[in-house]
């Protein structure tokens, strides 16, 4: 974590300017960016086709890289998991994926047990449950709660 107070909020531009007015050093950094810079410098050697997914309750954020060339970083709206599937099938056509090659790793709000997970295993040959560091680092052994669902509160912390 860093060394000096971070705080880490999502708020409307009405918000943002006041904390800026009233705390001139206030940066604001959004998670996508923080997302990519943390991508670019893990970046795998190999140059095939690699997927991050975030999980969140009824949303999921996808970056999709083609070696080191960014192809995708978008939100999807999702209530099914065949919703899930069908958004990844998608891009997966629009951008020429394998997805017998690529390589996914899954971060954020999804249980290995859910029907969700299950799906994708049957798409996606090379999927992985992101195992965090900081979170091995910090001894967080709950059994109710998985190493990849703090995966991306830790990426805001590590990249502030």
């Amino acid at each position: 974590f860093p060394s000096h107070d971070t705080n880490v909020y999502g708020c409307n531009r009405f918000i943002l300017d006041a904390m800026k007015n009233a705390f001139p050093h206030t940066r604001n950094t959004h998670f996508t960016t923080l997302t990519l810079r943390s991508i670019f410098r893990n970046i795998r050697d190999d140059k095939g086709f690699w997927m991050k997914i975030f999980f969140y309750p009824s949303s999921l954020q996808v970056y999709a890289l083609k070696g080191d060339q960014l192809l995708l970083a978008q939100s999807f709206y999702y209530e099914t998991k065949e919703d899930v599937i069908f958004h990844l099938l998608n891009l997966a056509d629009k951008f020429n994926i394998d997805l017998t090659e690529a390589f996914v790793e899954i971060s954020g709000l999804i249980d290995d047990e859910s029907g969700t997970w299950k799906e994708l295993n049957r798409y996606i040959l090379n999927i992985q449950l992101e195992n965090p560091v900081q979170q091995q680092a910090l001894n967080v052994n709950d059994p109710l709660l998985p190493p990849h669902f703090l995966t991306p509160f830790f990426l805001i912390a590590k990249c502030v």
